[in-house]
């Protein structure tokens, strides 16, 4: 298939000719497995033809090929809905408000969560029909926008929202959270049925559990994220049920993100080294010097030398990641505001904001 002809498919897929997109383009799978574009107009057409197998293996393919675009991970947010696994669909969707906290997609798809689940009314979320309202929008059947530069605008709004959210961080009313009061738990199907999996660190029993959530949405209403988002990460990493789960990953959807003035309960190097995935995703403020500095296009990369400021204290070395610009060098003392990311074994940091320090 030349270049000429997957641009007269995607002619077809602005026309919401789905049916005929997947029997041109399914043939073809081995010879385009690298490309992005490729896999993108097969899994849309997948999703809005209902085939939802497919969906999830051609949007996880393309996800592969160009991680982070928030069309993608929209797609798979529905196809996890459509398996009745409102768990996986919460985890995308916070990832996608990360990165972009205008989506309204997003924003929707949770909104209604908390509304379905506050009223015990699970089941009405995984409706066909419910569905189709998290969809991520597609072209317009008419005009020329094409897929490339659809990504290119989407990519620089986020950024530029991203933005403008932390400077109206602490402009929202409160009232915002008063919904966290209408997610509760209730006194059944609180343990997992099955036995735990590796990824379960902690066993906890139903009086702990409870203990937990009440403790997150506590410290939710004090505005104190960071320590919900432990108390939350607790319950994430234990034995308890899907049911629990659930509800804690909608505490963590009222989770912001700080700046300097806002952020509070930072926690130390020690003991984020100690136990990586208890804080995952919580926000610090570690200073140290850079060393290892590269700058890419879209991104800055370096190793920050945790407690090495003022070259007295090496405490550890974590890699930051920032996504917006800055100028830096190595040896340049600096205060890091960001975020954790980390696995089982490493961290990470995603960086929010820096400040140079005096040599």
């Amino acid at each position: 298939m030349s270049s000429m002809s997957l641009k007269r498919v995607y002619k077809l897929f602005r026309a919401r000719k789905f049916t005929e997109v997947i029997h041109i383009l399914e043939p073809q799978i081995f010879r385009y497995r690298e490309s992005y574009t490729f896999y993108y107009l097969l899994g849309f057409s997948c999703l809005y033809s209902g085939d939802f197998g497919g969906a999830y293996s051609y949007l996880e393919r393309a996800d592969q090929i160009k991680h982070g675009n928030s069309q993608i991970q929209l797609g798979l947010a529905a196809v996890h809905l459509k398996k009745r696994d409102l768990e996986g669909a919460l985890k995308i969707w916070l990832r996608v408000l990360d990165s972009n906290p205008q989506n309204r997609i997003a924003k929707k798809g949770i909104e209604f969560s908390r509304k379905i689940i506050s009223k015990q009314e699970k089941e009405e979320i995984f409706e066909i029909s419910n569905i189709k309202r998290f969809y991520p929008k597609l072209p317009r059947r008419n005009g020329w926008i094409i897929i490339v530069g659809l990504l290119v605008i989407t990519l620089a709004g986020s950024y530029s929202l991203y933005q403008l959210y932390l400077k109206e961080y602490y402009k929202h009313s409160r009232s915002g959270r008063n919904d966290i009061e209408t997610i509760e738990l209730n006194n059944d199907n609180l343990l997992a049925k099955n036995k735990n999996t590796v990824k379960d660190i902690y066993e906890l029993t139903e009086k702990e559990i409870k203990q937990h959530f009440e403790n997150a949405k506590r410290y939710l209403l004090k505005y104190r994220d960071n320590m919900a988002n432990l108390e939350i990460n607790r319950i994430l990493l234990s034995n308890s049920s899907v049911y629990v789960k659930e509800r804690a990953l909608l505490l963590k959807t009222f989770i912001k993100k700080p700046d300097f003035s806002t952020v509070r309960d930072s926690f130390k190097y020690s003991d984020v080294k100690n136990n990586p995935p208890l804080y995952n995703g919580c926000f610090v403020v570690w200073k140290g010097k850079i060393a290892n500095i590269k700058i890419n296009e879209n991104s800055i990369n370096f190793d920050l030398l945790v407690g090495y400021e003022k070259e007295k204290e090496l405490k550890g070395i974590v890699p930051v990641s920032l996504d917006f610009s800055v100028i830096l060098n190595n040896g340049d003392p600096i205060e890091l505001l960001g975020k954790i990311v980390s696995d089982y074994k490493k961290i990470s940091v995603k960086g929010i904001s820096v400040h140079k320090l005096e040599p």
